[in-house]
């Protein structure tokens, strides 16, 4: 009888580990996997983040001066010449953003963006370039865009009145994965009487950064 019982209770030991065993890993995966999301979120907005500030110091530092940010995201990198801007896109899970929306979080205004109006923004109380994001996407997935974007700034005691960061791509404008972002100061270059909206001309000073996938 000892034996038996010893073999039963051995019995319904296993069966309860077992079954929580079973249970950690039902409730416990979709907590792994939203944690593992929020990271690659992470990462992907700290790529950002990065960029903006190499792209920055690059074009601040003089002809010839070249840096390199490394990026290991899940996701897709992409140029945009015409608004001079580099796009970050991801998959998540969960968006701890607004939907369907671009949010600033970094720079004070979207002025003469692509997602904003105007000729220029003004210099002094705005950055050269902005960081924006927004997501998209159904129930249970959201596709998530960080876009680095530079723009006029206008400055009344500058020589050339407007000047701006301007983004050429060496060639691929598309990348994946994990990526060395290589930029380049290319020199300075001036546009004569550039027309505004408004019909009136200025000057503006571009400072050309081209942009690399290695």
């Amino acid at each position: 009888m000892k034996g038996q019982t010893q073999a039963v209770t051995a019995v319904m030991l296993t069966g309860v580990i077992v079954g929580a065993v079973g249970t950690v890993y039902v409730w416990g995966t979709p907590i792994l996997e939203k944690r593992q999301s929020q990271t690659q979120v992470g990462q992907v907005e700290q790529g950002a983040v990065d960029l903006h500030q190499e792209i920055t110091n690059v074009a601040d530092s003089g002809s010839g001066v070249t840096s390199t940010v490394s990026l290991d995201i899940t996701g897709q990198i992409r140029i945009n010449e015409a608004n001079d801007y580099i796009q970050l896109t991801t998959q998540a899970d969960e968006s701890p953003y607004p939907g369907w929306t671009w949010t600033l979080i970094s720079g004070q205004s979207i002025q003469n963006t692509s997602i904003g109006a105007g000729d220029y923004a003004i210099r002094g109380t705005n950055q050269p370039g902005i960081i924006a994001v927004q997501s998209s996407g159904g129930e249970g997935s959201s596709e998530i865009s960080y876009r680095v974007e530079f723009r006029n700034l206008y400055s009344s005691e500058a020589e050339t009145p407007l000047s701006k960061i301007d983004l050429q791509a060496a060639d691929d404008t598309r990348a994946a994965g994990e990526t060395d972002v290589v930029l380049t100061n290319r020199g300075t270059e001036i546009d004569r009487d550039m027309e505004l909206s408004t019909g009136e001309t200025m000057d503006r000073r571009r400072t050309v950064v081209e942009v690399s996938f290695e």
